[in-house]
């Protein structure tokens, strides 16, 4: 019996670590946003049923995406909670012929239960019928990418015609656990994809308008305290408080009245009027120094804090505004709408700026084939711009599997849209060559590896101003890095670039797909947000910051970093005049406690200081040798392992 039950152990013990195994998997698939789909002609692309091919743009017939569709129930549902979803499909007059059918799609990538019918005992159980009396139809499931189809066997369907697909089908009771669980992440309009093959070709294109629910978030796990990095003594700035979940999802319905604090506590708050979904204070500091700012809810026992905020006599000339340029929406492959992208920049992350970069020609839809989406997000980025308050850019990414993925941004119109398919703006020198004519830039990111390395044979300094160092990817500043970016490849990141010579500036930024610009994804090792040295909070003041390089980014956390050479900024170019001093300053102020920060010279150590306190100030004298084509970067390391970069400083 002993020996039994000892197999028994071993055995649970067996399962217990399989199914952790495969929970990881399940895990590092989705932060990875489904790049590894499948590829086909050495280009990563989704299946035929995510959107039309995109090797061969396969045009539509008369009767493929046609029909209409409708969702029971179409109310709100909580993330992660169980349910059961109707989807009835009604036949257009064009019909559909015998071997055609309904493509129903959920998208795959944020915790939804994968649809399967072999067991109706097991989540996301679906089963299908036809009105139509003695329609055969045939129902097959892919899990891996949560899809759907309902074919017509050997009838054709008429005008009026329906196929019901019943999601989480627990079969009027009989079986609970068929419920299909909601994804992770709250949104607006979060779709149920329908694509309908008219014409029994076996390609699918999608309806005019598919069926949608809301997604809201969990109850509040935490508080969200913005506040400017900067500030000047006795001069009123506001401070705001966001509830979240235990995803970081914006919980909207927060009513809590938290008490906010400060530390040191010479600070004073008074209450504002404002959007009701978050807590808006006017705040005075009346001394200089380092401040933190807590918020604390006693009756819902949630709390948060602020980054470091430092009280100066006066605003320097250039002043600390932080962004996020590189998240992507439900247009592409990612979550909520552009709306709620930008509403959650401003409101719940607390940012000063931020772009949408949603995907060319990948994701369920590719701007490339929807020629209405682009200019709806110009005008939605247009909507959400407030010079000196919140700015945006317009903004797409050119998602390239040959030479790399880089997001374009624009100052202001023309705004074109150049795809990656495009014959005319398939390379990087094609695309600079088509954007000289606007005020544009392009930003290279998972530069070392993950989805597709860069290929920095291709370089255009007026073009590439500055390269995103880290994202919810992983670090790329050089191989073997910490919180290094998955499948590295050599030759492909930060200091490879920066050997070659290339005047990159450095930045960091999200990637989100989850709707979350500015505060990352919370199951990644890494994130991304940038800093901006600019004179004011307009486009104008920082798009001159980034085509001048004075920018920094961070693995998320909001360090304060200053970094000049001779008085040079980070970013600089300047002249390497012979027996002249170089003196390094650097001043850092951290989140947590600061474990190492070291300048880097030529992409090697020059100094290194271990630190055991929040802040630093040094003034160090490089008396190496000096040369023609010297560059110099600041690199911090924390105690919570957040790193920050500044820009180098070259000498040219």
């Amino acid at each position: 019996m002993q020996s039994a039950n000892n197999n028994t152990r071993r055995s649970n013990k067996k399962f217990l670590v399989i199914g952790m195994l495969l929970a990881a998997v399940i895990l590092v698939s989705s932060i990875y946003i489904g790049f590894q789909l499948k590829k086909r002609n050495g280009v990563s692309v989704p299946v035929n049923i995510t959107q039309t091919d995109s090797v061969t743009r396969r045009a539509a017939s008369p009767q493929d995406g046609k029909g209409t569709a409708v969702v029971i129930p179409d109310q709100d549902a909580t993330v992660s909670s169980h349910g059961t979803w109707k989807l009835i499909f009604t036949v257009a007059e064009t019909g559909i012929a015998k071997g055609g059918g309904v493509a129903f799609h959920i998208s795959p990538f944020w915790g939804w239960t994968p649809p399967q019918n072999y067991s109706p005992a097991m989540p996301g159980y679906v089963t299908a019928a036809c009105s139509k009396k003695n329609a055969r139809i045939q129902v097959v499931t892919n899990r891996q990418n949560s899809y759907i189809v309902v074919r017509t066997e050997k009838t054709e369907l008429s005008a009026d015609d329906t196929i019901t697909i019943i999601y989480g089908d627990t079969q009027d009771g009989q079986y609970p656990q068929a419920q299909a669980q909601v994804d992770r992440y709250a949104e607006h309009q979060e779709r149920f994809f329908v694509k309908v093959d008219g014409d029994g070709d076996g390609h699918f294109f999608a309806i005019n308008q598919h069926p949608s629910i809301n997604i809201i978030a969990g109850p509040p796990s935490r508080l969200i305290v913005s506040a400017p990095s900067l500030v000047a003594t006795d001069a009123p700035f506001t401070v705001t408080v966001a509830a979240v979940d235990r995803m970081d999802n914006w919980v909207q319905s927060y009513r809590g009245n938290p008490a906010i604090t400060s530390s040191p506590e010479n600070a004073h708050f008074a209450p504002m009027q404002g959007d009701h979904r978050i807590a808006s204070f006017t705040c005075t500091i009346p001394h200089e120094g380092t401040y933190q700012l807590f918020a604390r809810d006693k009756h819902n026992k949630i709390s948060g804090a602020s980054h470091p905020v430092i009280a100066d006599k006066q605003l320097p000339d250039l002043n600390i505004f932080w962004g996020d340029l590189h998240g992507h929406s439900r247009l592409s492959d990612g979550t909520g709408t552009p709306e709620d992208y930008f509403q959650y920049a401003r409101f719940v992350a607390g940012l000063d700026a931020a772009a949408l970069t949603d995907h060319d020609a990948w994701g369920f839809d590719a701007l490339d084939e929807h020629p209405q989406i682009w200019p709806f997000i110009k005008e939605t980025t247009n909507r959400f711009h407030i010079p000196h308050t919140f700015v945006t850019f317009i903004g797409y990414e050119w998602t390239n599997w040959t030479y790399g993925h880089k997001h374009v941004l624009f100052l202001d119109e023309p705004a074109p849209l150049y795809s990656y398919r495009n014959p005319e703006s398939d390379s990087p020198d094609k695309l600079w060559g088509l954007l000289k004519s606007c005020n544009a830039i392009t930003i290279s990111h998972h530069i070392g590896g993950g989805p597709i390395g860069t290929d920095w044979n291709f370089y255009d300094a007026e073009m590439e101003p500055v390269v995103e160092v880290c994202s919810i990817h992983g670090n790329s500043e050089f191989l073997g890095c910490p919180a290094s970016i998955y499948k590295p490849q050599e030759g492909s990141f930060l200091r490879d670039a920066l050997a070659r010579g290339y005047t990159l500036g450095i930045i960091a930024s999200g990637d989100t797909h989850n709707g979350h610009p500015g505060q990352g994804e919370p199951l990644a090792a890494t994130g991304g947000v940038m800093a901006f040295y600019a004179e004011q909070l307009t486009r104008e003041a920082l798009w001159d910051a980034l085509k001048k390089r004075r920018v920094y980014g961070t693995s998320g956390a909001r360090i304060i970093v200053d970094f000049k050479i001779n008085g040079k900024w980070m970013g600089t170019i300047a002249r390497a005049a012979d027996n002249v001093k170089r003196e390094l300053y650097l001043k850092v102020t951290g989140t947590d406690k600061l474990q190492q920060v070291e300048i880097i010279k030529n992409n090697a150590s020059l100094k290194i200081w271990e630190e055991n306190t929040s802040s630093c100030e040094h003034l160090f004298t490089d008396n190496t040798t000096s040369a023609k084509g010297d560059f110099y970067y600041l690199r911090i390391v924390q105690a919570d392992k957040h790193i920050a970069w500044s820009s180098p400083v070259w000498f040219k």
